[in-house]
Protein backbone atom coordinates (compact mmCIF):
# COMPACT_ATOMS: atom_id res chain seq x y z
CA UNK A 1 0.00 0.00 0.00
CA UNK A 2 1.33 3.44 -0.94
CA UNK A 3 0.52 4.92 2.50
CA UNK A 4 3.13 2.73 4.16
CA UNK A 5 5.98 4.12 2.10
CA UNK A 6 5.60 7.66 3.38
CA UNK A 7 8.91 8.74 4.96
CA UNK A 8 8.01 12.07 6.51
CA UNK A 9 5.37 13.34 8.87
CA UNK A 10 3.37 14.95 6.04
CA UNK A 11 2.57 12.78 3.04
CA UNK A 12 1.85 14.48 -0.26
CA UNK A 13 -0.79 13.18 -2.63
CA UNK A 14 -1.37 14.18 -6.22
CA UNK A 15 -4.33 13.28 -8.34
CA UNK A 16 -5.04 14.21 -11.90
CA UNK A 17 -8.26 13.63 -13.77
CA UNK A 18 -8.12 12.83 -17.42
CA UNK A 19 -11.85 12.15 -17.56
CA UNK A 20 -12.33 14.04 -20.78
CA UNK A 21 -10.03 11.59 -22.55
CA UNK A 22 -11.85 8.43 -21.50
CA UNK A 23 -15.42 7.32 -21.92
CA UNK A 24 -16.14 4.47 -19.52
CA UNK A 25 -19.91 4.27 -19.89
CA UNK A 26 -22.93 6.53 -20.09
CA UNK A 27 -23.90 5.65 -16.51
CA UNK A 28 -20.48 6.28 -14.95
CA UNK A 29 -20.52 9.41 -12.79
CA UNK A 30 -17.02 10.87 -12.45
CA UNK A 31 -18.08 13.33 -9.75
CA UNK A 32 -19.37 10.50 -7.58
CA UNK A 33 -16.23 8.46 -8.22
CA UNK A 34 -14.04 11.45 -7.27
CA UNK A 35 -16.01 11.98 -4.06
CA UNK A 36 -15.60 8.33 -3.12
CA UNK A 37 -11.84 8.51 -3.77
CA UNK A 38 -11.50 11.69 -1.71
CA UNK A 39 -13.52 10.11 1.11
CA UNK A 40 -11.32 7.01 1.13
CA UNK A 41 -8.18 9.16 1.35
CA UNK A 42 -9.55 11.45 4.08
CA UNK A 43 -10.71 8.51 6.19
CA UNK A 44 -7.64 6.35 5.68
CA UNK A 45 -6.07 5.29 8.99
CA UNK A 46 -2.66 6.50 7.79
CA UNK A 47 -3.94 10.08 7.55
CA UNK A 48 -5.78 10.41 10.88
CA UNK A 49 -3.50 13.19 12.15
CA UNK A 50 -2.68 14.69 8.76
CA UNK A 51 -3.96 17.98 7.39
CA UNK A 52 -5.47 17.63 3.95
CA UNK A 53 -5.54 20.41 1.38
CA UNK A 54 -8.01 20.14 -1.46
CA UNK A 55 -6.83 22.02 -4.54
CA UNK A 56 -9.46 22.60 -7.19
CA UNK A 57 -8.60 23.88 -10.63
CA UNK A 58 -10.16 23.97 -14.09
CA UNK A 59 -13.12 26.02 -12.91
CA UNK A 60 -14.12 26.62 -16.53
CA UNK A 61 -14.44 22.89 -17.25
CA UNK A 62 -16.44 22.36 -14.07
CA UNK A 63 -18.82 25.15 -15.11
CA UNK A 64 -19.48 23.35 -18.40
CA UNK A 65 -19.88 19.92 -16.82
CA UNK A 66 -22.27 21.13 -14.12
CA UNK A 67 -24.69 22.15 -16.87
CA UNK A 68 -24.91 18.53 -18.00
CA UNK A 69 -24.76 16.75 -14.63
CA UNK A 70 -26.69 18.48 -11.81
CA UNK A 71 -25.30 18.53 -8.27
CA UNK A 72 -28.40 16.66 -7.07
CA UNK A 73 -26.97 13.48 -8.60
CA UNK A 74 -24.31 13.36 -5.87
CA UNK A 75 -26.01 15.62 -3.36
CA UNK A 76 -29.77 14.86 -3.34
CA UNK A 77 -30.30 17.33 -0.50
CA UNK A 78 -28.94 20.23 -2.60
CA UNK A 79 -31.68 22.81 -3.20
CA UNK A 80 -29.61 25.64 -4.65
CA UNK A 81 -29.43 27.02 -8.14
CA UNK A 82 -29.68 24.70 -11.12
CA UNK A 83 -26.93 25.54 -13.62
CA UNK A 84 -28.48 23.81 -16.63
Amino acid sequence: MWGRISCGPTPALASSSRGAQYRISSTFNRMHESLMLFDSICNNKFFIDTSIILFLNKKDLFAEKIKKSPLTICFPEYTGRSWG
